[in-house]
């Protein structure tokens, strides 16, 4: 995330989707942000700026740092607590090799993962082809250690991941009811953990 782009119309459908993962837990959970500021450490105002763009408050910020690809293991070893959600909002999205500040990595993600919450990312669309979202997912965790749902939009995408198939499943349930059938059928995708073979 970079200062420049607060507050565009990219943060706006963030929050849109955010709001869903919120209205889709029952009881409700904290949703924590994990914004992987990649220009400059981030002051009290811009991050309480952020945090409100994206429904929270600056509390629910979890770190306002500049992220580097080179510092990311102890970027992503947060205090997070075991029903507490959060959400990464990198630059791009995911990327399993040669990464920059823009990208975070799939083990990252998976150090977020609690038995029972949901872990949230940003992706900025990378493929021409349709669908797009979970192809990339699936090259990225052949061997995923917990369920996937993603919502494709026209340039960008959500991906949500957690061990407890119920919560994606309300999700899920949360998006169908917001977007409708037809919508639904054409942008959101859901994939059951693949543990690796033995």
């Amino acid at each position: 995330m970079k200062f420049e782009y607060l507050g565009d119309a990219m943060d706006l459908w963030k929050a849109r989707m955010l709001e869903l993962l919120r209205r889709s837990s029952a009881p409700p959970r904290r949703l924590r942000l994990l914004p992987m500021f990649s220009d400059h450490d981030w002051g009290p105002a811009q991050v309480e700026a952020y945090a409100r763009l994206l429904g929270g408050g600056a509390s629910d910020v979890l770190a306002s740092h500049r992220y580097t690809w080179a510092g990311r293991a102890a970027y992503f070893t947060v205090a997070l607590g075991d029903q507490e959600d959060v959400f990464i909002d990198p630059d791009t999205g995911i990327l399993r090799k040669r990464g920059t500040q823009k990208h975070c990595h799939p083990q990252d993600l998976e150090r977020l993962l609690r038995a029972d919450n949901v872990v949230c990312c940003y992706q900025h669309r990378i493929r021409v082809a349709k669908p797009w979202l979970m192809p990339l997912i699936e090259g990225l965790w052949p061997s995923a250690p917990c369920d996937g749902l993603v919502y494709e939009g026209g340039q960008v995408g959500m991906l949500w991941l957690s061990r407890a198939s119920g919560r994606l499943d309300a999700l899920e349930s949360t998006i169908r009811a917001a977007l409708g059938p037809s919508a639904v059928a054409s942008r959101v995708w859901r994939r059951a953990a693949h543990p690796p073979r033995r």
